[in-house]
């Protein structure tokens, strides 16, 4: 045999392997998303499709539906795309609308857009980055007829998780939120809302965030959410909030905020008795500008001995 006709029967090999992986590592992804139909979430197609031979796994699904019991939400089309040889890192395409339902209280909330991707990088089973980028968001009430609600020019979120000194089991995961230019019927001028926080000693392993027990299992933990910033702003009136959050081993939040605002009171008393907004904003300078320190005791939130509300036990 000539060398020739040796590096084509190796070619040969190299590429009938190489083919025989993809087309089991299809079979395997329409296997798993089968089974997640049955899941928690479930995960549903209408229609599924596999292309991307040989370097990609392009997944279409059409149709999609997650969730289950009385909530569920329906997507158009959902599309993801991973690498062969880079299966750590995905890239998700989505086109609307998508449609959120709850059977047992009879609403339906319709989302549109006119771009909205995502990217998840994972460190193996460790999430390393996840972003959402979304343009020409429309939310609508969709019970009888479409009637819009809500609409903004740019969403985007951003998580990143880093293990730092807490080892290899928990990470401190940092998040990020912006919204550009929203239009809310509250509100006469365009709203602008950031917002950073830091989750601590949040599972490193993405496959116990979902699980039975798991956000007691984070709290028991010394779990806590370190509130960074959390911004609106809209013509002359502005709001900020600060601080930290801990849940306690029975489900109960404590923790400490400090909310800052300006202009906000002539509207809050629209919704809430005069001395009631007042405790909650709390006095102001000679700027205009209001702060409040609030406290969660037991998920019993406080501005000074005044308590404003309760909230049920998160697990």
């Amino acid at each position: 045999m000539n060398r020739f006709a040796v590096l084509l029967a190796v070619v040969f090999t190299v590429v009938a392997l190489w083919c025989g992986g993809w087309f089991f590592g299809a079979w395997w992804i329409r296997d798993q998303i089968g089974r997640q139909a049955f899941g928690a979430p479930a995960i549903g197609c209408a229609e599924l499709a596999i292309a991307g031979l040989p370097f990609r796994f392009d997944i279409t699904c059409t149709g999609t539906r997650l969730g289950g019991g009385d909530v569920t939400m329906d997507i158009a089309e959902l599309r993801a795309s991973v690498l062969v040889y880079n299966p750590t890192f995905t890239e998700i395409f989505a086109k609307g609308p998508a449609v959120l339902s709850d059977a047992f209280s009879g609403a339906s909330y319709r989302l549109d857009w006119e771009s909205l991707k995502a990217s998840v990088r994972l460190d193996w089973t460790a999430l390393e980055r996840a972003s959402l980028v979304a343009d020409g968001l429309v939310l609508s009430d969709s019970v009888l007829d479409v009637t819009e609600m809500a609409r903004a020019r740019h969403l985007e979120l951003h998580a990143l998780g880093a293990a730092g000194a807490l080892g290899m089991d928990k990470r401190n995961l940092r998040v990020f939120a912006r919204i550009e230019n929203a239009e809310l019927g509250l509100f006469d001028d365009p709203v602008e809302v950031k917002a950073s926080a830091l989750v601590n000693e949040w599972p490193a392993d993405i496959r116990q965030w979902t699980g039975p027990g798991s956000l007691q299992a984070w709290a028991v933990d010394g779990g806590s959410l370190e509130i960074e910033e959390a911004a609106l702003a809209t013509g002359k009136l502005s709001a900020g909030l600060s601080g930290t959050l801990a849940p306690d081993g029975g489900g109960l939040v404590n923790g400490k905020l400090v909310l800052t605002s300006r202009g906000v009171g002539p509207l809050l008393r629209d919704f809430l008795a005069a001395p009631l907004a007042g405790a909650l904003l709390g006095p102001e300078d000679e700027t205009g500008t209001a702060r409040q320190t609030l406290v969660f005791s037991h998920s019993v939130l406080r501005a000074g001995i005044v308590p404003l509300i309760e909230l049920p036990p998160l697990f």
